[in-house]
């Protein structure tokens, strides 16, 4: 092979692999802000739509043939990705939802096993509602492809002030935003923001980025296959370092970026929903402004936004010292000038060069408010600095549905249980009984959020037996999370109650265990903990019955009741 062939190898190993995005991040630009509205300087976003839009990754002979390759010795290689295959599940789950089969909220907990807490009861209806007629009115002058399937609104028992659409296009409104908001302007702020990622089909960029990093990776395995034909070992082995390490680069920092500019996006382009609704559009500044503060003021929010960011970003500095180092390495074996400009042996200082590779700041996938507020006055100055707002006559639904009647009192119960809550963290045990005690409509009422609440604070005041009985009422209404169903399962054991752990379990196996497998393998451990080792032996061999004698299905469970077993001889034999 050439020294010219080997060099285009390269180049298009270390800039195609990681993509533009990411060797900006890498390689510089150290600008305080990305100037992502400048990208919508001659026409607003919402009449370019296409421009902005992620491009949905559809099935084709090429994914299929990028899937098929897998490297069964390395579980976490970037060749392992299945895209298509992923891509043709997601359809087939947006046609179920299109055609009524399930909705999006079912879908959504369906995927994702769990849904955060929903708020139930009275005036919760009312309260979507009032979000579905937002929506409408968002969308009305939408001239684009209108969401398939139609956005459902949920209400969330959540003290954030904060709102999140998913991909199934469920759309999470915190009840302690529906608290907070001071007008349906600013409510619809921040719903049509939510929109715009849907509009914007931004829930396609992990899969289309794992999909173009894979494509590079096999680029990547090609043409260490060539160097090592040529007895090129070392350069062959290099090139699938910085193919791993170029994979990992483009789905962490490059995606990040990517969606830092998405976000932005979905400012500008909420705007313009804003504007055509006839809503006031500045009110997306009234949004980011709270948003900032809830961020800043809530220690709780910090550490969810800390454990999003720590799967992409906590090595990020590890990554790109990794990722220079087999760069440089690589390209040693194609042309020495070019290893000597990465290793940093050039003309530049070394100040010089360290600033190359300086971390922008904020790898979290959203940008700072700041940032985003420096971006929506940018766009506000080009598109909207001489218009006004549309002064529309109609209802205002916030006040009709939040602010009175079944609305007003769901939102109340909200606030109300909050205040038990602060009372629980402050010690006050016996108050956070007495104002969760109001909030429930009778003895048997399961509403599990009010159960569990009820639960812990009996549990703190040293009442077990009170404590489980409110975890049996919140199951007999058959809406209680998993997590309640474990509680009272973990109490009965505790309490040598195995008869009705085995009964618990028994009766709700997809609650307690998650997988058959994992249902055979507690199952056994449970009788065995309880010295019911023939009971334990039918177990495994209902196992065995259900899986065959596959070792990775009930290999677990019969080494376990051997194990007992053999005790058990042994103990009879002293």
């Amino acid at each position: 092979m050439s020294t010219a062939t080997k060099l285009m190898l390269s180049l298009t190993l270390l800039f195609g692999v990681v993509g533009c995005k990411t060797a900006d991040v890498v390689f510089g630009d150290k600008k305080v802000y990305n100037h992502v509205y400048q990208a919508a300087e001659e026409k607003p976003i919402i009449e370019t739509v296409e421009k902005f839009r992620v491009e949905p990754l559809e099935p084709t002979f090429f994914t299929k043939l990028v899937d098929s390759f897998h490297d069964q010795k390395n579980p976490e290689s970037a060749l392992n990705v299945r895209v298509g295959e992923y891509v043709e599940k997601k359809k087939q789950q947006r046609e179920a939802m299109t055609r009524g089969l399930t909705s999006p909220v079912e879908m959504h907990e369906k995927v994702n096993n769990i849904l955060p807490a929903k708020m139930q009861g009275e005036g919760v209806e009312e309260l979507k509602e009032m979000a579905r007629g937002i929506i409408f009115r968002l969308l009305e002058n939408w001239q684009g492809t209108m969401p398939s399937p139609e956005i459902e609104p949920v209400i969330i028992n959540s003290i954030h002030y904060d709102a999140k659409m998913t991909d199934t296009n469920a759309l999470m409104l915190n009840a302690a935003l529906l608290v907070a908001v001071e007008s349906e302007d600013e409510l619809a702020g921040i719903i049509a923001h939510e929109i715009a990622h849907t509009l914007l089909n931004h829930f396609d960029s992990d899969t289309r980025q794992e999909y173009e990093s894979k494509k590079y990776a096999l680029l990547s395995v090609v043409g260490s296959g060539v160097m090592a034909k040529e007895g090129k070992q070392g350069g062959a082995k290099t090139l699938n370092i910085v193919a791993s390490v170029s994979h990992e680069m483009s789905t962490t920092l490059g995606l990040q970026e990517w969606k830092r500019d998405q976000e932005v996006h979905a400012d500008l382009l909420a705007t313009d929903l804003l504007y055509l609704a006839g809503y006031k559009w500045g009110e997306i500044s009234t949004v980011l402004r709270k948003l900032g503060e809830s961020e800043k003021n809530s220690d709780s929010q910090k550490d969810k936004l800390v454990a999003e960011t720590n799967n992409y970003a906590w090595d990020s500095e590890k990554i790109q010292k990794e990722f220079k180092a087999a760069a440089a390495k690589a390209a040693f074996e194609v042309d020495n000038s070019l290893a000597t400009m990465l290793s940093g042996n050039s003309v530049m200082s070394e100040e010089e060069r360290q600033a190359l590779y300086v971390k922008k700041a904020g790898m979290e996938t959203h940008p700072d408010f700041t940032e985003r507020q420096f971006n929506l006055e940018g766009y506000e100055l080009i598109h909207y600095g001489n218009k006004v707002y549309k002064a529309i006559e109609r209802q205002d639904l916030l006040q009709k549905y939040a602010r009175s009647g079944s609305g007003k009192t769901a939102l109340y119960r909200f606030t109300e249980f909050q205040r038990g809550y602060e009372a629980y963290l402050d010690g006050k045990y016996d108050l956070t009984v007495k104002i969760i005690s109001s909030l429930l409509s009778g003895r048997n009422d399961p509403n599990p959020a009010l159960r569990e609440m009820m639960y812990n604070a009996r549990i703190k005041q040293g009442q077990p037996k009170r404590a489980m009985q409110n975890l049996q009422i919140a199951i007999s209404g058959g809406k209680a999370p998993a997590k309640l169903y474990r509680k009272l399962w973990s109490d009965y054991r505790a309490q040598g109650n195995w008869q009705a752990a085995l009964k618990l379990m028994d009766q709700n196996p997809d609650k307690i265990s998650g997988t058959a497998i994992d249902h055979y393998q507690l199952r056994t451990e449970l009788l065995l903990d309880e010295n019911q080792i023939n009971e334990a032996q039918n177990t495994v061999a209902s196992c065995q019955r259900h899986f065959g004698r596959k070792e990775y299905a009930c290999g677990n469970a019969v080494r376990a009741w051997a194990e007992k077993r053999q005790l058990k001889k042994a103990s009879l034999t002293q």
